[in-house]
């Protein structure tokens, strides 16, 4: 072949490789600009690779690769072809992982081997439900994996955990949860009032200050979960999540406290810290609070969670109380009568004050006989006289003396209740029914709220109301009723017993019934009228001893509670051994 200016041009083959351009070990499209000594950045047309004197064209389903060139050249990149053709020396090994993600460990080595010159051979695949990666790589990146496996597989350092459990040994979770919520809020916690006698176990109509709580405003349902404003930043997490509305009462999500960096620009304080990025909650049922919050934040809950679940020490409240009623009565009534019926003159003369029934038309008094003396005195001719006459005397003393253990800042409720039925006349112009109106109560109420202070001295919040019924009801209204009441707040020392009551009530009424001007008449005038006195005097003493309980394995509360069993002639709650006879 000549060319046009009359010189011979080179004359070329086209080889095709089959030994040594048959790659076993490397992809050919890949090796093939190694090959010819070019990066594959230089290669100008997809596919084709032009050296110094050979054309290389890849087959990618044959794994060959196409040498067009003169002979010497042909030669000299079948034998560069066959020298990068070797074994990469990869391993195939598989690795399941217990406490990381196998993407992780992938993504970590997969940078690794980016870095190194040349890059080294590396592929994987990932099975995310049993946590299993299958590499293929050199030995010296199954070394790697290895070494992240050590580190990282491994149970994570629950200080450093986003997450925390903490479960409580001494008191509740709905507390706890109360009092971090006042934390942030600056309020006093929310607590469960004291339960009242339950509407369940006492009748249905009620009267008096006695009352069951009204449906619904009985024990509060538990605290909801706490979710302040700010998100929980967590590994991985891209964005925060979206603040709950669920968690708060009003339905809204609760608004940044007062204080914070974000209105005033100054760090936050520590116990704006408890409120910022945090999410704590309770569970009831294992009784635990969980906190989502950074490690940093969480040391602050634990050290507040561990200083607020400890054991309370416990308070022996003995109340006694004592009603002494002492009442004295004289009543002395006389009625005359003098008639005369027969004759031209008629006159009938006589005084009435209840205690007899005038016969008007014989002039003849009939007794209605009362409580104490009675006696008439019928003359035959113009005199009668009626007396009755009741002197009496009443000593009355209740006594109750009721115990209640309670934990130290809690309330205790002693509640001794006592309902009485009344009735209602329902009238119209053709009938007339009578129906149960409902009940009144009436009874002994005493709630003690101890607080123990330095020195075991106690401060004691206490109340008690004490009514009872003094008649009974009539014409459908309730029985009337006494209610005495006191309430306040003493400090006395640990044992000591305190006279916190001594309402003393006394009534003295006379009552004189009488003719005039007769009536007056000194030592004569009770012979015409009816004179009553009453003198009535009420007494009520409440005596309230507190006793604190701190033994851990409550021997004093089992001594106590054996002394008791002893006075009441019980068992006692141990059982008692007897001496063996041997025979």
């Amino acid at each position: 072949m000549k060319a046009t200016d009359g010189r011979s041009a080179p004359s070329w083959t086209t080889v095709t490789t089959t030994a040594a351009g048959t790659f076993c070990h490397a992809s050919g499209p890949a090796a093939m600009p190694r090959a010819v000594g070019m990066p594959a950045a230089r290669v100008a047309v997809p596919g084709v690779a032009r050296a110094a004197g050979a054309t290389l064209v890849p087959d990618p389903r044959t794994r060959q690769i196409a040498v067009i060139a003169t002979e010497s050249a042909a030669a000299e990149a079948v034998k560069l072809i066959e020298a990068l053709d070797v074994a990469a020396n990869v391993v195939t090994r598989s690795y399941r992982f217990r406490h990381v993600a196998p993407q992780r460990i992938d993504t970590l080595i997969k940078g690794r081997v980016a870095n190194t010159e040349p890059p080294a051979t590396y592929a994987s695949v990932i099975d995310e439900t049993s946590g299993l990666l299958v590499a293929t790589c050199p030995e010296i990146v199954h070394e790697q994996i290895q070494e992240l496996v050590k580190e990282l597989d491994v149970e994570a350092d629950s200080s450093r955990s986003f997450v925390r459990f903490y479960r409580l040994l001494n008191t509740t979770a709905d507390d706890v949860l109360a009092t971090i919520r006042s934390l942030r809020t600056g309020e006093a916690p929310e607590r469960a009032p004291v339960k009242k006698p339950s509407s369940s176990t006492m009748p249905e109509h009620f009267t008096g200050p006695n009352l069951p709580p009204e449906p619904g405003t009985g024990e509060l349902a538990a605290p909801p979960a706490h979710r302040p404003t700010g998100s929980v930043k967590m590994p991985g997490m891209t964005t925060p999540p979206p603040p709950s509305t669920a968690a708060h009462p009003s339905g809204s999500a609760p608004s940044q406290p007062a204080g914070t960096a974000g209105e005033t620009g100054a760090p936050p304080s520590p116990m704006a810290a408890l409120a910022q990025n945090a999410v704590v909650t309770a569970d009831q049922n294992t009784n635990t609070i969980i906190v989502i919050a950074p490690p940093e934040i969480q040391k602050l809950y634990e050290q507040l969670i561990n200083t607020l679940d400890k054991r309370r020490p416990q308070v022996l409240v003995e109340v006694t109380l004592v009603a002494i009623d002492t009442s004295d009565s004289f009543s002395l009534g006389v009625e005359l009568s003098g008639a005369q019926l027969g004759g031209e003159h008629k006159w009938l003369v006589f005084s009435s004050f209840g205690l007899s029934t005038m016969d008007l038309a014989t002039g003849m008094p009939t007794l209605a006989p009362g409580t104490g003396f009675n006696g008439i005195v019928v003359g035959s001719d113009t005199f009668s006289a009626v007396v009755q006459a009741l002197a009496a005397n009443r000593r009355a003393k209740v006594m109750a003396a009721p115990k209640v253990l309670v934990n130290d800042n809690a309330t205790a409720l002693l509640a001794s209740i006592s309902e009485a039925p009344f009735t209602s006349v329902n009238a119209s112009q053709t009938v007339s029914t009578t129906s149960f109106a409902g009940y009144a109560s009436a009874g002994t109420t005493v709630t003690v709220t101890p607080h123990i202070s330095e020195g075991d001295h106690l401060q004691l919040k206490y109340s008690v109301t004490l009514n009872s019924f003094t008649d009974k009801a009539a014409g459908g209204i309730p029985p009337p009723r006494q209610t005495d009441t006191i309430n306040s707040d003493i400090t006395i020392p640990n044992g000591a017993a305190v006279i916190v009551g001594g309402l003393k009530r006394k009534d003295v009424s006379q009552t004189v019934s009488k003719v005039p001007w007769l009536g007056d008449i000194p030592a004569l005038g009770y012979l015409f009228g009816l004179h009553s006195d009453t003198n009535k005097e009420t007494t009520l003493f409440v005596f309230i001893r507190p006793l604190i309980l701190r033994d851990d394995k409550f021997e004093d509360l089992k001594y106590l509670s054996d002394r008791d069993l002893e006075l009441a002639q019980l068992p006692p709650n141990t059982p008692k051994s007897d001496p063996l006879l041997m025979p």
